[in-house]
């Protein structure tokens, strides 16, 4: 059994290598365009280099890191097909969540959903970028968590940390629609906690689109300013 206690220690710094990078990742501290190398990553963590390529190994099977051979690692830039397709993924769960959790919604702790407004609200105060996201992100990740399914929870996770990379990188300020986005908030959760199907997926659908709106713009805008970069250099 000693070969068994061997390699969890190795595991569990994966893990937690994996939760931090993640972290930096989300919170915009390793940056999308940057080559990050796995050594240096490794000294700094002070950690052997097996459990960071692991964590780096599973971050790019979510889509949030690129392996470049022989020069490093590279956070991923989001890409307007990017969007679409994570957009119409979210839709289509996120209306499975409304209708589900509305149609009984007696079923239904709220708790979390009204936690997460409020962690929102007291970022937006503090201007607090990566806590409105992170708190953003968990206020519709509960209602996954909410209705059981726990392969729809991780496949519900991996969409909402592209998304919220995707924020980061397509909005000089993703706290400009916070006037727009708490009262969403508040308004589809008022209509799941009553019951009513119909305004909770009509309100979703306007949420959404409004979201993809105002990310659609931010990447074009990063693009326009890409473009007058490399027209002054020439």
């Amino acid at each position: 059994m000693e070969s068994l206690k061997a390699i969890s220690q190795p595991k569990s710094l994966a893990k937690i290598a994996y939760a931090k990078l993640r972290s930096a990742i989300l919170n915009g501290e390793l940056r999308a365009g940057e080559l990050y190398n796995e050594i240096a990553i490794a000294k700094q963590m002070g950690i052997s280099r097996t459990p960071v390529r692991e964590s780096l190994l599973e971050l790019t099977s979510k889509g949030l890191v690129t392996f470049l051979p022989r020069r490093g690692v590279m956070i991923r830039s989001l890409s307007e097909e990017d969007l679409e397709e994570l957009f119409e993924l979210r839709s289509v769960l996120e209306n499975h969540f409304f209708v589900k959790i509305s149609s009984s919604p007696s079923d239904y702790d709220f708790s979390n959903l009204e936690k997460y407004i409020r962690e929102q609200k007291n970022a937006a105060l503090k201007n607090n970028v990566p806590g409105y996201l992170r708190a953003n992100g968990a206020f519709h990740g509960a209602m996954a968590e909410m209705c059981g399914n726990k392969r729809m929870v991780e496949i519900y996770g991996t969409i909402a940390d592209l998304i919220r990379l995707l924020a980061l990188q397509s909005m000089k300020n993703p706290m400009r629609m916070n006037d727009r986005l708490i009262p969403q908030h508040e308004a589809m959760l008022k209509a799941l906690k009553s019951g009513d199907t119909s305004l909770a997926t009509a309100l979703l659908t306007i949420h959404l689109k409004e979201s993809k709106q105002a990310a659609l713009e931010g990447i074009k805008s990063t693009k326009d300013i890409d473009l007058n970069n490399v027209l002054s250099i020439s």
